[in-house]
């Protein structure tokens, strides 16, 4: 198998085989992001050479798409406010599109594109180059992903990945092997960089991933510098442009090691339909009827979810101190529209528990919930996936939609090429703020 593609994947590997779930809360630890956003592309001129499909074949399977996202998507309303588009209005004209598609290739493109008119950057279609390893991560009895596996488990949809159901056993060894040999031999480059802006007052940690084949490698020198800044006025904790990887990491590297005390957070979950009801089993979400909410609660909540969502669920997260280094300054968390999904969750959770001062622009969102579900077409085998779940902030606001608003409205281009922090707005806020 491609080393190349091992190692591309490997952090995914890791972050599937030690998933954890918290006591009362969802697995916020394991989000996919190595699926995150594939280039059109490669999907589609990797797929495999099957029969062409007829143009009946191609309107069933998007009937199909339309319908499973009709009665299970939670984003419509937010796509309506935030981008302007009805994407159960447009079906027609998405109708339109698959009648002009002459090819299976101008078929995937053309769902592709649908999908895109979500605006979500978890929802599209599975890339060809991760779909064996996506699948069989999938199936380890670890993960506790067997729902996952399942919606893949189709031989059509085999025959479109070109996945040889004898690979399977290979592919787990090559996935363990990876994994007991990822400290030594990948990924040796450190996700995080450090920095002492003023000696014995300001200190500085830029965190570029949520990495997470690095947790624990990263983890031993993370925590050498909070040992040498722990009497600090202040700590930075930058995450600009971090688009995610491992709730683990930020769990483990930085609240476990500067926390004081336990941190809760309580945040509420909604869903649609049926389809995702295996998925939320397997992750141990009883979703109760929004019939059965405090009505109090319900009337703080967007109507658009009163309306239309008939479950919901309170995720309870809580972390607590893991040998703390004992910082007792102010922490500050910088972040700017780039942070994503793991790193979105980092960031709702610092808002929710007052963990940090934020500072720097409003985040990309949709950091809450559970990994994406997947699905598949009866016809075409093209698999997929979604996000099943709206998550509230603490505020009740809808966190795809409003994200995570910053304490305090800076600038926050950069870090600056060799971390001139001279001329970073959002670092120069934290020198002069005197709050602390």
């Amino acid at each position: 198998m491609n080393k190349r593609i091992l190692e591309n994947i490997i952090w995914f590997t890791l972050i599937l085989l030690f998933i954890i779930i918290l006591t009362g809360c969802t697995d916020v630890s394991s989000k996919i992001e190595v699926l995150n956003k594939p280039i059109i592309e490669e999907t589609v001129n990797k797929a495999n050479e099957l029969e062409s499909l007829t143009m009946e074949e191609k309107l069933k399977d998007f009937e199909y798409l339309y319908n499973l996202f009709k009665e299970n998507y939670p984003f419509f309303e937010v796509n309506k406010r935030l981008n302007g588009i009805d994407w159960l209005g447009n079906k027609e004209m998405y109708i339109e599109k698959i009648k002009n598609t002459t090819t299976d290739k101008e078929f995937i493109e053309a769902i592709e594109e649908i999908l895109d008119d979500l605006n979500n950057g978890h929802v599209h279609l599975i890339d060809k180059e991760y779909f064996a390893y996506t699948y069989v991560s999938s199936t380890l009895p670890e993960n506790n992903l067997l729902p996952w596996a399942e919606a893949l488990e189709n031989e059509v949809v085999f025959n479109r990945y070109d996945f040889d159901r004898s690979e399977i056993e290979n592919i787990k060894n090559e996935i363990y092997d990876m994994i007991s040999n990822s400290n030594s031999e990948t990924n040796t480059v450190q996700a995080f960089k450090t920095s002492i802006i003023i000696p014995d007052e300001v200190a500085y940690i830029h965190i570029n991933s949520m990495d997470g084949s690095r947790v624990e490698k990263d983890g031993i020198e993370i925590r050498k510098f909070y040992e040498e800044v722990r009497d600090y006025d202040k700590l930075i904790i930058d995450i600009r442009g971090n688009s995610g990887g491992s709730d683990n990491y930020w769990i483990e590297n930085i609240i476990e090691p500067l926390a004081n005390k336990p941190i809760t957070i309580e945040y509420y979950g909604f869903a649609r339909g049926d389809y995702g009801e295996p998925f939320f089993q397997a992750k141990g979400l009883d979703f109760k009827p929004i019939t059965d909410l405090n009505k109090d609660i319900l009337n703080k909540v967007p109507s658009d979810i009163r309306e239309n969502f008939d479950k919901y669920y309170l995720f309870v997260h809580t972390i607590k101190p893991k040998d703390p280094v004992g910082f007792n300054g102010k922490i500050y968390l910088i972040v700017d529209s780039a942070v994503y999904s793991s790193s979105e969750s980092f960031a709702a959770f610092c808002k929710d528990s007052g963990f940090a001062t934020i500072i720097g622009e409003t985040t990309g969102g949709d950091g809450r919930g559970i990994n994406p579900v997947f699905f598949s077409l009866p016809y075409s085998g093209l698999a997929g996936r979604f996000s099943a779940v709206l998550c509230l902030n603490g505020d009740y606001t809808i966190n795809e939609e409003v994200k995570t608003i910053p304490d305090i409205y800076v600038n926050a281009y950069g870090p600056m090429p060799l971390y001139n922090f001279s001329h970073d707005q959002a670092v120069q806020y934290v020198i002069k703020d005197k709050t602390h």
